[in-house]
């Protein structure tokens, strides 16, 4: 294709059902409870941590999970990849996994970085000040909660890993080369039915946070995940009656920030950020671009959680008595 051509929709070349998508998106369920089961057996946490910091807990599986989270990811994808090539049939090329136009996409992703990363953390700021305004605190994320535990240098790069690599690679390849194809084909009904799984994982949520007896101000606040998806329903609506695919890349973006629900209220500017990774899957026919925009922006995170904590007294916080020598990473 030479490059005044225009770009075209991924078009598949073997339609993948959504019992397919699904099964594919929980392979990483089954590689964790497995790696955790053969770790534990091993002792290898007891090895590594010492018998007393091993046992089950809260922080301690926190820190056990970026082992696992490291050791699974390759597992996870491989798998997938096997089960779309050989079990189902489909060719990597047509969920994204393509070198075609490869320097092209990656340098778009690096543009777009240039704008959508600023932009979402500008709109996290501006949701924050909001949050504040009405008295409520924002959730921490889990690798906000883990940095701040005094890691060993092994489990920094563990968790550098998780962020950057194997996120990145997971989610793209799952929600901008599964799920959003899959929601451009099939249309409206495929839009409102990744926007009521993002209403349930508000639900969810929001049973969890429940209080009793809550007052109007709180109840709205608790109730902020289901609001604030009304006018997000509106334009997906408004883009589907201009054109499918519109409306397919914003549900598939807006599903893919409410998955982050828990972490309040980081869905809102992810809407944006998920908006421009969904366009660079969708126009360049590739993962490529949105991976290295999404590995970018977790990037940009690691870099503050990591000068936040050497800023804070976490540093100072006694280490676990660990087995071995260890370099510096994590997910």
């Amino acid at each position: 294709m030479s490059q005044s051509e225009p770009t075209a929709p991924i078009q598949p070349l073997k339609p993948i059902s959504g019992v397919e998508v699904i099964c594919i998106a929980l392979l990483p369920y089954f590689w964790v409870f497995l790696v955790h089961g053969v770790l534990r057996s091993a002792n290898f946490f007891v090895w590594f941590y010492g018998a007393a910091l091993a046992e089950p807990g809260s922080l301690m599986e926190k820190r056990q999970s970026l082992w696992v989270g490291a050791i699974t990811a390759p597992f996870s994808f491989l798998s997938a990849l096997l089960l779309l090539r050989l079990g189902i049939g489909v060719p990597l090329a047509q969920v994204g996994l393509t070198t075609r136009n490869l320097a092209r996409n990656l340098l778009g992703g690096l543009v777009f970085a240039a704008i959508f990363v600023p932009g979402t953390y500008g709109i996290q700021a501006l949701a924050l000040m909001a949050l504040e305004a009405v008295g409520s605190k924002p959730q921490d994320h889990f690798f906000t909660q883990i940095g701040s535990m005094g890691l060993l240098p092994i489990e920094w790069a563990l968790l550098v890993f998780g962020a950057v690599v194997a996120a990145p690679v997971w989610e793209e390849f799952v929600y901008r080369g599964l799920i959003q194809p899959w929601v451009m084909r099939c249309g409206r009904p495929g839009g409102l039915i990744v926007l009521g799984l993002a209403a349930a994982l508000a639900l969810y949520s929001i049973s969890r946070a429940w209080i009793p007896s809550p007052s109007i101000r709180e109840l709205l606040i608790v109730l902020a995940p289901v609001w604030l998806l009304l006018p997000l329903v509106g334009v997906f609506h408004f883009l589907d009656r201009r054109n499918t695919a519109w409306g397919g890349l914003f549900a598939t973006a807006v599903l893919f920030a409410w998955v982050h629900v828990s972490v309040w209220p980081s869905p809102v500017p992810l809407v944006w950020l998920a908006l421009g990774l969904g366009w660079l899957a969708w126009r360049g026919r590739s993962l490529a671009g949105a991976i290295v925009l999404h590995a970018v922006f977790n990037a940009v995170a690691c870099a503050a959680l990591l000068y936040g904590v050497n800023d804070s007294d976490v540093e100072k916080a006694p280490l676990p008595p660990a087995r071995i020598i260890h370099p510096g990473v994590e997910p």
